[in-house]
């Protein structure tokens, strides 16, 4: 229903302009190209039984709950701007196996550090990143990241309880 609104919203104003706060970002962003700062997000640590299909339609509804995921920028201009894209995205949520490592945890952190240490590339598709990663048979991690152009540390926590309480209706049958 958000994602309704908003278009509803842009088709008044096609484009607008990006929020001083995001405009901020993004400007020092440019001064930063290479600089990690600008990623937000952590991960989820899921123990006992988990359906990871059940997961992953959740993670699949996302861009219908969250208009973040359905912005296109344009920076082309002397102030940037944002619009919807015209149609909603599909989210893809790798999958990646820790498993069969001699430390599954260890290595989890390891990579997840790596991909917080890369920038994304704020001309890029993409910015944001979701990843299921496999510790054992009873044990999944949830990685997400994202550009602090779409979202902040309180966004994060909202999608989080989304997603955590989309997936107990969904396992629970509620």
């Amino acid at each position: 229903m958000p994602y309704i609104i908003t278009l509803l919203i842009m088709k008044i104003q096609p484009k607008t302009n990006l929020h001083l706060a995001q405009q901020d970002v993004f400007y020092s962003q440019l001064l930063n190209p290479n600089s990690p700062l600008y990623n937000i997000g952590g991960y989820v640590i899921f123990n006992g039984d988990f359906n990871v299909n059940q997961f992953k339609s959740v993670i699949q509804k996302l861009p219908s709950a969250f208009d973040i995921f359905n912005l296109e920028f344009d920076f082309s201009s002397s102030i940037p701007k944002f619009s919807p894209k015209q149609s909603t995205v599909n989210i893809d949520l790798k999958e990646l196996d820790f498993s069969n490592e001699l430390s599954p945890q260890k290595s989890a952190k390891e990579w997840m550090q790596s991909e917080f240490n890369t920038p994304f590339d704020i001309y890029g598709d993409q910015s944001y990143e979701n990843v299921l990663i496999k510790i054992n048979e009873n044990e999944f991690w949830w990685f997400m990241r994202y550009h602090h152009l779409i979202t902040d540390g309180y966004g994060c926590s909202i999608k989080i309880n989304y997603v955590i309480d989309e997936y107990e209706l969904l396992v629970n049958n509620k």
